[in-house]
């Protein structure tokens, strides 16, 4: 977010997230796994303006191929200036619990 530019300059980064756990189902154990995808920039298509979108996934344990969508999110017309300054409020307040 940080990296976000405030000027309207083309401007795309992705962060894909995983994770694994075991989830006991009536045949006993199976291995899940959940993935998203974190999605920040500017819009090439609509006036450079800023967005974050979110979007995330399951695989069905047992059944290859098999995923059902999570939790999709998009804001558009991100206050960049105010996105920045929240950003670094929430780095220097782990910082301190660290």
């Amino acid at each position: 977010m940080l990296d976000l530019p405030t000027a309207p300059v083309r401007y795309e980064r992705e962060l894909h997230l995983s994770e694994s756990s075991t989830r006991t189902m009536a045949s006993g154990p199976a291995e899940e796994e959940r993935f998203a995808t974190l999605s920040v920039g500017r819009d090439p298509d609509d006036g450079m303006r800023a967005y974050f979108a979110y979007q995330s996934y399951v695989d069905f344990p047992g059944t290859p191929h098999m995923t059902a969508l999570g939790l999709e999110v998009i804001c558009d017309d991100v206050d960049v200036e105010r996105a920045h300054t929240e950003a670094r409020a929430l780095l220097a307040a782990l910082d301190e619990d660290g």
